[in-house]
C-alpha cells in the first residue's frame, strides 16, 4: 500500500486580482480567482494540448463586480459569470491540440447541476456532452462520494468523504489515452483504488494503492494502463 500525496499533489492555485486575470497553465489544473474589481479573464499561457483547467471565481462578501471573458477565448455555449456579492462561479476550460487556443464553458450556478451532497447529476453530464469539443478529454467536474464508486467518463475530480473504508474503481484505461482523474480522500476511512482486470497504476496492481485521509492521487491513461502524474 502507498500514499500518493507526495507524487500527485492536488491544489488550488490562487491568481492575483486586478483588472486583467492572467493564468500560467503550467502551475496546475485548478485556479481560484478572488475578484477585487471589474476584470477580464484572459486565456491561459503555457498550456499543453488537451490540458483541462477549472476556474473558481469568487465574488467578495460586500460587493460584486463584472467579470468579462476576453475575445481570444473560444466559447462553447453561453458563458455567464455571476456579479452578485458572495457568488461563486465555476468555469471549465480545455486547451486545443494546437497548444495555444482554449475552449471555455461556464457552469455559473452550481445549484442547477449539483445536489446538496455535491454529486454530479444527469444535467451536468448533458452539459459536458454538449460543450466538450474533444471527447477524449473531459471537462472539469467535482463528484463527492461516500461509498464504493466506479469513476464515470464525465468525472474529473472525485472527493471521497466517509468514516468507513471503501473502494474507488477506475474505468478501463484502454481507449482513453490522455484522460485524467483526480481522486482526493477527505474522509477518515481509507480509500482503495481498483482498476479493470489486469490493468496497473504505475506498475501497481488493482488494490495496491490506498489513500489515507487527505491523500491525493492523479492518474492519466496511456491507452493501456494508468500512470501517476
Amino acid at each position: 500500500m502507498i500514499g500518493a500525496e507526495a507524487r500527485s499533489p492536488f491544489r488550488w492555485v490562487t491568481l492575483s486580482g486586478g483588472p486583467v486575470i492572467v493564468t500560467d497553465a503550467s502551475r496546475g489544473f485548478h485556479f481560484r480567482v478572488p475578484v477585487t474589481e471589474a476584470c477580464t479573464l484572459e486565456p491561459p499561457l503555457n498550456g499543453t494540448p488537451g490540458q483541462p483547467i477549472t476556474y473558481r471565481i469568487e465574488q467578495p462578501v460586500d460587493a460584486g463586480y463584472a467579470v468579462s471573458v476576453h475575445s481570444a477565448w473560444s466559447q462553447r455555449g453561453t458563458v455567464v459569470i455571476s456579479s452578485a456579492a458572495e457568488a461563486v462561479s465555476y468555469l471549465s476550460a480545455i486547451c486545443r491540440p494546437d497548444g495555444t487556443t482554449w475552449e471555455l464553458a461556464g457552469v455559473p450556478d452550481l445549484s442547477s447541476v449539483y445536489d446538496p451532497a455535491g454529486t454530479a447529476t444527469a444535467l451536468m453530464a448533458a452539459h459536458l456532452a454538449a460543450t466538450n469539443p474533444h471527447p477524449q478529454y473531459q471537462l472539469s467536474l467535482v463528484t463527492a462520494v461516500t461509498t464504493t464508486y466506479t469513476v464515470l467518463s464525465t468525472d474529473y475530480t472525485v472527493i471521497c468523504t466517509s468514516a468507513a473504508p471503501f473502494v474507488v474503481t477506475l474505468l478501463t484505461a484502454i481507449g482513453r489515452a490522455g484522460q485524467v482523474f483526480h481522486i482526493k480522500n477527505s474522509g477518515v476511512g481509507a480509500v482503495t483504488i481498483a482498476t479493470s482486470v489486469g490493468q496497473t497504476i504505475d506498475g501497481y496492481a488493482s488494490g495496491d494503492i490506498s489513500l489515507a485521509q487527505y491523500d491525493n492521487l492523479t492518474v492519466q491513461s496511456n491507452g493501456t494502463n494508468w500512470i501517476i502524474l
